[in-house]
């Protein structure tokens, strides 16, 4: 059994697979028992389970690639991220609680073993489960990303830019808009092509309880739609007029390289 849930790279190449990490597969690590080194990323899952003793109201910081669920106290967290190393930060209530933990693993999900090997999404898996920390410490340094798309179906717009901005109005980040024909494709106009984004903040002043971001959409008319609103380590609230789609956010760890 492992002593902890800790595995990620063992040597600085970000796309390395199993033989180059902690997470031990004997079944992958035997080169070249399995001739082609590709299978070196094979898909895979695993499930944890754990008893958890909170001496207070905490957070627990679960960094990883990958698909993830966790379920504590009840209540049950999913997150997905193959891009780039990820960081949770789950509520923990005071007390002792069952952990349970459904982690996935895959550079395709297919049933059918392909000929060769499939495109990298990212880094090879990472699943680290920190120590528990006070529900009211702040986490320096963090990095908050945002990647979605957002259309306006009433007046038939795709964006031009995206903004977060602060609670005091102070503009933090804005970037411009790809493409995204998938989403062009889906609502079958070519007008909402342009509607991706991928917007950060760094360096969040998670000290800071009061303070808040706002996401805006842009558009090249000039008009603005209010998106949301991100609040540290809690669930963000949507109320807007327009569309919109949200692939991911996360909080991001410092030291990692996107």
């Amino acid at each position: 059994m492992e002593s902890a849930i800790n595995f990620g790279k063992t040597i600085d190449y970000e796309y390395v697979g199993a033989s180059g990490t902690t997470w031990k597969l004997p079944f992958a690590n035997d080169f070249p028992r399995l001739g082609a080194q590709w299978l070196d990323r094979l898909p895979f899952t695993a499930k944890f389970g754990a008893k958890i003793d909170a001496s207070a109201d905490s957070t627990m910081p679960i960094q990883f690639v990958g698909e993830i669920s966790i379920t504590v106290g009840g209540r049950k967290y999913s997150a997905t991220s193959y891009e780039y190393s990820a960081l949770v930060l789950v509520p923990v209530q005071k007390g002792r609680h069952e952990l349970r933990i459904e982690y996935k693993f895959a550079d395709i999900d297919s049933p059918e073993i392909p000929d060769k090997a499939p495109p990298a999404r990212g880094p090879w898996d990472q699943l680290v489960v920190g120590s528990l920390l006070p529900a009211d410490s702040a986490l320096p340094h963090l990095t908050l990303n945002v990647r979605g798309w957002a259309i306006n179906q009433k007046f038939k717009q795709s964006l031009l830019r995206v903004e977060i901005r602060s609670n005091s109005g102070e503009v933090l980040s804005s970037e411009q808009t790809f493409a995204r024909p998938d989403v062009a494709s889906a609502f079958k106009d070519k007008r909402y092509t342009k509607s991706g984004f991928t917007i950060s903040v760094a360096d969040m002043d998670t000290a800071n309880k009061h303070r808040y971001y706002n996401v805006f959409a842009i558009y090249a008319s000039g008009r603005e739609d209010y998106m949301g609103l991100i609040e540290s380590f809690s669930q963000g609230r949507t109320d807007t007029g327009s569309r919109l789609g949200l692939n991911s956010a996360h909080i991001m760890s410092p030291g990692v390289d996107f």
